[in-house]
This record gives structure tokens, C-alpha cells and sequence, in this order.
């Protein structure tokens, strides 16, 4: 499971490392569980830690 938690400001630094172009951005990030294969770079590469990954 990946989450979005509350310290997400929205600044879309996780968008270019997700290989499957499974986060956009309105207002806060948001992630497509379908298209999401919980590889983590999303939440390796956000800056205030806001991605959480539950495998």
C-alpha cells in the first residue's frame, strides 16, 4: 500500500522518478493504485517525506 500523508505541499518532485507515471499533482500528489507498482522512488525522492510505502 502507498499513501500521500499530510506533509505533502504539492510540489510534484516525485512525478519525474515514477516509472509509471502513476502520481499528479492537484493541489497535493496523488497516486494511481492501479498504475502504481510500489518501487518507492516516489517516496525516496520526496523532499518532505510525505510518501509512505507498505509492501
Amino acid at each position: 500500500m502507498i499513501r500521500v500523508t499530510e506533509r505533502c505541499v504539492g510540489c510534484g518532485a516525485c512525478m519525474p522518478f515514477c516509472p509509471k507515471e502513476a502520481i499528479s499533482v492537484m493541489g497535493v500528489a496523488e497516486i494511481d493504485a492501479g498504475r502504481c507498482t510500489l518501487c518507492g522512488r516516489c517516496a525516496s525522492y520526496c523532499p518532505n517525506q510525505a510518501i509512505e510505502v507498505e509492501r
